[in-house]
């Protein structure tokens, strides 16, 4: 029989070349698999890889490398009009290889236990403005809003400031306080990766709660320029230009520009005085303007770096700024960093460094004067050095030096002004992560992650002294902790149902804030130089469940025992002034569901989520011991469902919050009442005019249900914005 040119179109391989994202050089004998079929080929030395003739369709590629970070994002359409050859671009992780482990589910299950990853495809596809849009619907965490201005992450109902949030290895974290994810565009991000939970090893310091880890994408070796705009709600409307690519042979550079703004007024139901109240002043203005570049460097050195500023100027709302529309906050930080490596066959050896510059301005010229800034800047510097061959593999050691600088000016009451505060952080790590293919029976495969890391924090200050400075006690002022880690996970398959069990036991500590140890301001707020640094330990078990036929079906469950010791909370003490101070014990007991469905070749997918905790305060203090600990809710709900096709896509998402009760005395005082909010997203992708185009419509609180998330921080109702991006195709 002679087939007919539509059996011959019907069929076709499906071919690509892997490369180092900083190198453009081959990444040879990476492990990719086709997630369609569960079928792996292994890369030449060259970087190519190569599978069968496969049908017409849409396919998703996960590629794994030891000393990469592992890519589960590699959408390839075959059809009649052209023969795929993507070429996947791999960034390195020296300490952290990924294990060869072929069997690694898509998004939603974790590549190490405690983490989560959404990818770029996931990003672009939630239509997301900032990074904000982008977790408000991750079932992991929780996004705690301000009105429409800011937003702040929370991992396991824990406060913001316990999340430490990276981009591309350097924190943000200005003295120890919340990061703002309004401030961080979303359209250049590559991955973010959600670590539930203390892990040292993973973030450094102060991620007693867990953390947030960013990922750019890197910059690419073709020319490539667009922009986007968009418009909706509450007067927001942004506007984006950027270039990629610039440059000759492998020095390249990518350049971005993006502005946002809000009204932000709206009305809201005050529960307090049972009317409607407008919430005034709660405009905002975001900027944010990059420039990185890449290359090779003589002698087999590769580098990499970036220039980036951010702008806020925002308004501050509130019940008791009604009448001060005056009251105003103000932002700049300039963050710049650069890295070196060098790779083998044998070894990578890698050098950074970054410098961070934080001012704030918050100024009232209204019923409450007050106009105070503060200044935090950072210097980071270090060193790694990992084994990638060899009986030695994934073993690696890093050294870390951190230097701090905070000071505060109260321009109204200078006597109340503070000088400076220095703190610096020496840290040693010693990490193995190992992946072990056992390939017996129904054992596929182990995986190990040993850690243990050695930190040292100095800190000198300069307190003032004012008419209501409390009596001084010495802080202490060196601070020396131990943190080990380990996390194990077993996977397998019997009878085509794939399994995995994972454990991990963590410590970790968080510094207290520089800001909240000696600033004191004369209004309402008193440093406290005597805080202790908080600590945490954590064991966590889980398992989960895999199963892919015509129905794709994950299915994971996790338990965690986390206990706390001086953990820092805010209490109201004499003249009605909010002092911080260290909370003794308190006790967290949880556990996580998840559930994904994936039919039609993943073109459809259901999920649901589920978060249960029991907090308590364990202090032993009269009223409050045996509590609730404030802000924490019991029961967390998410659902969504989605379809995706090669013309766009289509998200439904729900999530649903418990009861939280605003004092320590929980159960006799206030609390906010259990919500829940639906969103939904639909976007459109084809090519206008050669350039490929994408229509994104994201409706947030379809439902309208008026909530708040904090006292007296109402939010506003249903919100719609409508995105346009246009970009060349490279």
């Amino acid at each position: 029989m002679v087939a007919t040119a539509s059996q011959v179109f019907a069929a076709r391989p499906l071919e690509g070349v892997i490369q180092d994202a900083r190198t453009l050089l081959p990444v040879a004998h990476a492990i990719v698999e086709l997630r369609e079929t569960g079928e792996t080929v292994q890369a030449d030395a060259a970087g190519r890889f190569r599978f069968g003739s496969l049908p017409n369709g849409t396919y998703h590629l996960c590629v794994q490398r030891i000393g990469y970070r592992t890519r589960c994002d590699i959408g390839v359409r075959i059809d009649a009009e052209e023969l795929p050859e993507p070429l996947i671009q791999l960034v390195s992780e020296p300490l952290q290889s990924e294990a060869l482990n072929v069997t690694v589910p898509p998004r939603s299950a974790t590549e190490k236990t405690g983490h989560t990853i959404i990818t770029a495809e996931e990003i672009e596809r939630s239509g997301a403005i900032s990074v904000a849009d982008v977790l408000d619907r991750t079932p992991e965490v929780e996004v705690v809003r301000s009105g429409t201005q800011s937003a702040h992450v929370s991992i396991r109902g824990s406060r913001p400031e316990a999340v430490r949030v990276v981009v591309d290895d350097v924190p943000l974290n200005a003295d120890g306080g919340a990061v703002d994810l309004n401030s961080i565009p979303a359209h250049s991000i590559d991955r973010i990766e959600i670590v539930r939970g203390p892990s040292v090893t993973a973030a450094g310091t102060d991620a007693l709660a867990g953390a947030v880890l960013i990922t750019t994408k890197a910059v690419g070796p073709q020319f490539q320029a667009g922009g986007g705009a968009a418009a909706g709600s509450f007067g927001s409307r942004m506007g984006r230009v950027y270039a990629d690519g610039i440059g000759i042979g492998t020095q390249r550079f990518a350049a971005a520009w993006e502005d946002r703004r809000t009204d932000g007024d709206f009305r809201y139901y005050d529960n307090q005085f049972k009317r409607d109240t407008i919430r005034h002043n709660n405009a905002a203005y975001h900027e944010s303007a990059n420039v990185r570049g890449r290359g090779s460097l003589p002698v087999g050195f590769a580098w990499s770096g970036g220039l980036n500023s951010y702008r806020v100027r925002a308004g501050v709302p509130g019940q008791e700024f009604a009448l001060t529309p005056e009251a105003r906050r103000e932002q700049e930080r300039w963050v710049a960093s650069a890295r070196l490596d060098r790779r083998s066959e044998a070894v990578a050896f890698g050098l950074t460094y970054a410098y961070t510059d934080d001012w704030n301005h918050f100024v009232n010229t209204g019923l409450r004067p007050y106009d105070w800034e503060t200044r935090a800047q950072r210097h980071l510097a270090g060193a790694t050095l990992g084994a990638q061959s060899g009986i030695l593999t994934g073993l690696g050691i890093a050294g870390e030096y951190e230097r701090e600088r905070f000071s505060g000016v109260d321009h109204l009451n200078p006597a109340y002004s503070f000088g400076h505060a220095d703190r610096v952080n020496y840290a040693a790590l010693v990490h193995l992560d190992r992946s072990v293919p056992l390939r017996t029976g129904s054992l596929q495969s182990l995986r190990l992650n040993l850690a243990y890391r050695l930190d040292q924090t100095e800190t000198a200050a300069e307190y003032p002294i004012t008419p209501i400075s409390p009596v001084i006690e010495p802080p202490e002022r060196v601070f020396r902790f131990g943190s080990p880690h380990a996390a194990a996970r077993l996977d397998g398959d019997v009878a085509g149902v794939g399994w995995n069990l994972q454990g991990s036991y963590g410590r970790a500590f968080r510094r207290p804030p520089l800001l909240q140890q000696f600033w004191d301001e004369a209004y309402r707020v008193r440093g406290n130089p005597g805080l202790r640094p908080e600590r945490s330990e954590q064991l966590e078990l889980g398992y989960g469940l895999r199963w892919s036929r015509s129905v794709h079906v994950e299915f994971e469950q996790r338990f965690y025992w986390r206990s706390y010791r001086d953990l820092i909370v805010w209490r109201i003490g004499a003249g009605q002034v909010a002092t911080p101070y260290n909370l003794g014990r308190a006790r967290i007991d949880g556990r996580e569901e998840s559930l994904r469905l994936g039919v039609i070749q993943g073109a459809l997918t259901v999920r649901f989520a589920h978060l249960f905790q029991n907090h308590r305060n364990e202090s032993g203090e009269p009223n409050t011991d045996g509590e609730p600990i404030p802000f924490r809710y019991r029961h967390k709900l998410t659902a969504g469902a989605g379809g995706r096709w090669h013309w766009g896509w289509i998200d439904l998402a729900y999530r649903w919050f418990d009861r939280r009760y605003m004092r320590e005395a929980g159960r006799a005082s206030k609390s906010l009442d259990p919500y829940g909010v639906v969103d939904v997203t639909l976007g459109l992708r084809g090519k206008l005019f050669g350039l490929v185009t994408e229509l994104t419509t994201r409706l947030e609180n379809l439902t309208d249900t008026r909530y708040e998330l904090i006292e007296r921080q109402p939010m506003p109702g249903r919100a719609l914005m409508i995105t346009l991006n246009l970009n060349t195709i490279p």
